[in-house]
């Protein structure tokens, strides 16, 4: 954190997934984080793979000044 920018990331070792899959019947929990996100400007990114966990980033400026 710093005075105008919160970044948050969250890491695991799991199963990984395959982002490029359409979701599941019924999930729609990466396609809310990623609305989510949009609807307050910040920047979401999804790292993973199938047997390599997962990484999500997540960035949002707290000044309210244009991303550079």
């Amino acid at each position: 954190v710093s005075e105008t920018d919160l970044q948050l990331w969250v890491r695991d070792n799991g199963v990984g997934m395959d982002l490029a899959a359409q979701p599941a019947q019924g999930h729609m929990g990466l396609t809310s984080l990623r609305e989510r996100a949009h609807m307050i400007n910040a920047h979401l990114s999804i790292d993973s793979a199938p047997g390599q966990g997962t990484c999500i980033a997540f960035e949002l400026r707290l000044d309210g000044g244009p991303d550079e």
